[in-house]
């Protein structure tokens, strides 16, 4: 299952987000590997209430999984994570640029790896930003994760961005020694939750070393200015024609508008912006310096942003779980489509993220793994799921 992939799109003969160039596509790698591949779309009957349709090129069928998951609202990547969480497919395929994996990984109770940005093919996906744009899978455990990833691992001749590299995973080394940073400030504020604090103490107990570092406080929302303009570039068409009216949501911070506002922006904001993004790569090669991996709240806005401008790889996973009242949005306000409100409130998953080193998905992979079994919940399901 995927998303932000069509699969006659992804066969031999498509560069990210074109056609016509020789190469093999990513779901060809993954049928050559004896995956049995279906589609998806996916739609909300109402807010809140969740229906996923699966199924091939025979035809859909449309299983309601909102109940199922337990879910609240969540906007990116909500196909594939919430098909998985339910046990409709094996895994799912994300796109991720902004948090369209971690996102859905985080909320549905799945597994969710974000590889670093040019180990696997985009050959055939759609663009939104040539330069963040990243395929990572979503499965129900760490370790299936890091299983998919050896699958669909880079390179292919349709993605210039697309470069060689190894996997280097031994399910069998031990996590005891290795570094793990994180922020105290990220840990103390919300969107941290006793569940991240206790994953923390976890990778304690483990024999990890924690450490304590430090990141700049710096604007790193200013960075998004690149992500917009090459959005509005690869959206060009739509913009020009009119026909991003037709899009559904037109709430301030929605893509329609954030491609009609972009246009505004001068050259000179693109290249300062982008001046600012190696000072922040070169700034985050200095935190890696002196931990092996960072544990961050999975949806701390700097972190979602600083390492999905980076490349830096991620995974996250289940740790517990949380009690939400109102159901969640990863838009702005919308008065005139208020999000529900539960009661009693919804027990639900939350995951934590833990951040590697360029191409070094194996530790992160190798904690994960080692986190999701002593913390022992990933295994919680509905009864039949």
């Amino acid at each position: 299952m995927s998303e932000g992939l069509v699969a006659e799109d992804l066969g031999r003969g498509g560069r990210q987000g074109e056609r016509g160039l020789r190469g093999e596509g990513l779901l060809e790698s993954l049928e050559d590997g004896g995956f049995a591949l279906i589609d998806r779309s996916v739609g909300t009957e109402e807010p809140g209430r969740i229906a996923v349709e699966v199924g091939d090129r025979r035809g859909m069928v449309k299983i309601e999984v909102g109940d199922i998951v337990r879910m609240d609202l969540v906007d990116r990547g909500l196909g594939p994570g919430a098909a998985t969480a339910a046990a409709l497919v094996g895994f799912s395929l994300g796109s991720e640029t902004g948090g369209s994996i971690i996102s859905p990984a985080m909320r549905c109770g799945v597994a969710g790896l974000r590889p670093t940005f040019g180990r696997v093919p985009r050959t055939g996906g759609m663009t939104l930003c040539w330069s963040l744009d990243k395929l990572g899978p979503m499965t129900r455990s760490v370790e299936d994760a890091m299983l998919v990833l050896k699958a669909i691992t880079g390179p292919d001749a349709g993605d210039p961005g697309s470069v060689p590299s190894v996997l280097d995973y031994d399910a069998g080394q031990p996590v005891s020694g290795l570094r793990v940073g994180y922020v105290p400030a990220w840990m103390q504020a919300s969107p941290a939750t006793d569940v991240d604090r206790a994953a923390l103490d976890a990778l304690g107990t483990l024999g990890l070393v924690r450490k304590e570092v430090a990141i700049p406080d710096w604007p790193y929302g200013a960075l998004n200015v690149v992500l917009f303009a090459e959005a509005a570039a690869a959206f060009e068409e739509l913009t020009l024609s009119g026909q991003d009216d037709q899009l559904k949501a037109q709430v301030p911070d929605a893509w329609p508008n954030l491609f009609r506002m972009v246009r505004f922006l001068s050259a000179v904001d693109f290249v300062q912006a982008d001046r600012f993004r190696r000072m922040v790569a070169t700034e985050m090669a200095r935190v890696f310096s002196e931990v092996d991996l960072l544990l961050v709240p999975s949806l701390r806005d700097e972190a979602l942003t600083i390492f999905n401008f980076t490349g830096h790889p991620s995974i996250t996973l289940r740790a517990g779980f949380v009690e939400v009242a109102q159901a969640r949005s990863d838009w702005a306000p919308d008065p005139a489509n208020p999000l529900p409100r539960f009661s009693p409130p919804r027990r639900v998953p939350h995951g934590v993220t833990l951040i590697g080193r360029l191409f070094d998905e194996g530790t992160i992979g190798l904690v994960g793994v080692a986190l999701e079994r002593a913390l022992g919940v990933s295994g919680e399901r509905p009864s039949g799921f």
